[in-house]
């Protein structure tokens, strides 16, 4: 944490760096912070706002990368398929683990509850907690289910409209 911490002050505090294109004695192109001895060129850095020049964004596609998806409803399918519906199953899953963990707990302490008038209605108190736990978890698992079928139908129609 205090290198992470070291490195924020030291960018923050520290002025831009000056880099600079140098052509070496082989003919490549080699990047310093010293300026070139032979032939060369000092490059502007500035931080990233968003608008890349013409010239940095032509070389930035001809660059060999991985196909983009080519609309926003391919990118969303994607989205779907890879990150959202699977979560949503995870909470819906996990809501249920949860559930059956809490109920399973209130169990075990209700049957360590004394066969007199105290155990009775400490039996009583903790049955009426485990019907509320009850259906607190119905209602949070209707609400994930519904979640992740508005999620499901989102990601059918965006196959059916390839």
């Amino acid at each position: 944490m205090r290198f992470v911490l070291l490195v924020v002050v030291l960018f923050i505090g520290s002025p831009t760096w000056a880099i600079n294109k140098c052509t070496n004695a082989n003919g490549k192109a080699v990047f310093q912070d010293a300026p070139c001895s032979g032939r060369g060129e000092q490059i502007e850095v500035r931080p990233a706002t968003g608008n890349a020049p013409a010239a940095a964004a032509s070389q930035a596609v001809a660059a060999p990368s991985k196909p983009k998806p080519d609309s926003s409803s391919e990118l969303r399918r994607i989205e779907l398929e890879q990150y959202l519906v699977r979560n949503k199953r995870d909470q819906v899953n996990g809501n249920l683990q949860d559930c059956q963990n809490k109920l399973d707990q209130l169990a075990r302490r209700k049957s360590t509850a004394n066969n007199n008038l105290a155990g009775a209605v400490l039996e009583s108190s903790i049955s009426s907690e485990m019907q509320s736990v009850s259906v607190m978890c119905e209602s949070r698992n209707r609400q994930l289910r519904a979640e992740l079928e508005d999620l499901e139908r989102e990601l059918r129609d965006i196959k059916a409209k390839r």
